[in-house]
């Protein structure tokens, strides 16, 4: 019984731990705000935060940025003016999410990411108008 008992609390007490650090977490919270799903991926020994908005993907701190009007990132200014390439301006890479899932992203020298499709297909397509919404951008 007190095996039990300890294993629920250790669950219990795990869970309020993840769901703290999500809720502290500013990232995660203004994506999840605007609609999003908040995803770290692997991008060499670091993890980056991405917020996928339906089938778009946009860095979370440039999402945090250009909502709270603290500055526009590369990946956001990249987007707005119709660029639909990622070179040469940026790098485009593979990263995996830690679930496994491999995107395309691409990545600016100001460290602002948009997934590879996203930029691509550009401001009008359909499938980034949750982007547009969460960013405050009229469609």
């Amino acid at each position: 019984m007190k095996l039990i008992t300890h294993s629920l609390f250790f669950a219990i007490l795990t869970f309020i731990s993840f769901f703290a650090q999500a809720n502290s977490n500013p990232q995660m919270r203004e994506c999840r705000i605007r609609g999003g799903e908040f995803l770290a991926v692997a991008v060499n020994d670091d993890q980056v935060g991405l917020c996928q908005l339906g089938s778009a993907y946009i860095g979370a701190i440039d999402l945090m940025l250009v909502v709270n009007k603290e500055g526009m990132p590369k990946s956001v200014e990249m987007y707005t003016n119709g660029m639909k390439k990622c070179d040469p301006l940026g790098k485009a890479k593979t990263v995996s999410t830690l679930e496994g899932r491999e995107l395309q992203v691409c990545f600016f020298d100001d460290g602002s990411a948009i997934g590879l499709a996203t930029l691509h297909s550009g401001m009008d397509a359909p499938e980034n108008s949750r982007l547009n919404q969460a960013l405050n951008f009229k469609n």
